[in-house]
């Protein structure tokens, strides 16, 4: 994919300038032709000198003059939808993220070129919060039909768990299936919230990189309530909610 996220879109223009960044397209192009013209200019001249003697000299030369012309041809910048005409041919999908955060009037301007890029066959993936997800029909309801929802659930306690079971064996670490257990509940179906819990146990036994030798790491209900672990388990919940 290539992703483009909707935070500080104030304008059309910046949205597609971040495309145009990530694709290395630039804003305009120029297109210059030259031309050169050449001629000799020839001559001659005689001279004559009556001292004892008489002398005759011939002066010949040729002087060579250049003329040099230039033509330039500006091109208008390439259009949205040509820039994901582009993503596509690279076989990638425009993906952007956090389409609520761009303001409703600049939404409209960008989903009629969304429109016309659908209808030449590129697939895009608008990304955005529950509540928002009508902003694309909003900004342009001949968008109805064309549109397919997809909504991602919360994750389940198990899948919750595979981020411990592969994170913390990659950092030569090995946690106790109850601890993991307890950070799955305690994450609230929340994967970013799962990870954010799993490093700060790392932080608070001073491990912030892989170890060279395996280590098990044991902590108790009691200790991760009221021990060494009492501020960061809590206090990252209460943060996160």
């Amino acid at each position: 994919m290539l992703l483009v996220t909707g935070g500080g879109i104030d304008s059309e223009a910046a949205f597609w300038q971040r495309i145009r960044t990530k694709l290395k397209v630039p804003a305009s192009t120029t297109s210059s032709s030259g031309f050169e013209k050449s001629r000799e200019v020839g001559g001659a001249a005689k001279a004559g000198i009556n001292f004892l003697w008489k002398a005759e000299a011939g002066l010949n030369g040729k002087i060579a003059r250049s003329e040099q012309g230039q033509s330039t041809a500006e091109f208008d910048p390439v259009t949205g939808v040509e820039l994901i005409q582009q993503v596509r041919a690279l076989g990638k999908t425009l993906v952007v993220d956090d389409f609520h955060y761009i303001e409703r009037g600049v939404q409209a301007g960008l989903v009629e070129q969304f429109k016309e890029a659908a209808r030449a066959g590129c697939t895009l993936v608008v990304v955005s919060v529950p509540h928002r997800s009508d902003d694309v029909i909003r900004a342009n309801p001949d968008l109805r039909g064309r549109v397919r929802h997809v909504e991602v659930t919360y994750w389940t306690e198990q899948e919750l768990l595979n981020i411990a079971q592969l994170g913390f064996p990659a950092l030569n670490i090995e946690v106790d299936n109850a601890v993991a257990g307890r950070l799955a509940t305690e994450s609230l179906s929340s994967p970013q919230l799962m990870q954010t819990l799993c490093l700060d146990l790392c932080r608070s036994q001073g491990i912030d990189s892989q170890l060279t030798e395996r280590k098990l790491l044991k902590f108790g209900d009691q200790e991760l309530s009221r021990g060494s672990c009492e501020e960061w388990l809590p206090l990252q919940t209460a943060r996160q909610l």
